[in-house]
């Protein structure tokens, strides 16, 4: 009992945590489908624009290590969804993006 007294703000802090984090996860898990593809699209488009700002061009291997890496991360249970699938969501971000510079007019 004392070292609940002793700790309580401690405690206080991880409970919160816990309790975001559990949050976050709940309402993650609760949306439809459509709406994990849509954000799972969001996110690659993104990380894709970054890694060919970041890379340039002829460094294909370096930039899909660079997207994978960061949404195994963000996307922990993406690791379980073969690489095939991944790749191939990478080349519709890839060719998503390039239609977005083409009605840009080359410009970002």
């Amino acid at each position: 009992m004392e070292l609940i007294i002793q700790y309580w703000d401690l405690i206080l802090i991880v409970v919160c945590a816990l309790v975001g984090v559990g949050y976050l996860a709940y309402k993650y898990m609760t949306l439809p489908t459509s709406k994990k593809k849509e954000k799972i699209r969001e996110v690659l488009l993104d990380l894709v624009i970054n890694a060919e700002m970041m890379y340039g061009s002829k460094q294909g291997r370096k930039k899909f290590e660079y997207v994978y890496g960061i949404l195994s991360v963000r996307f922990i249970w993406l690791k379980f969804i073969p690489l095939e699938v991944i790749h191939d969501l990478v080349d519709e971000c890839l060719i998503t993006m390039h239609e977005m510079l083409e009605k840009n007019g080359g410009k970002e």
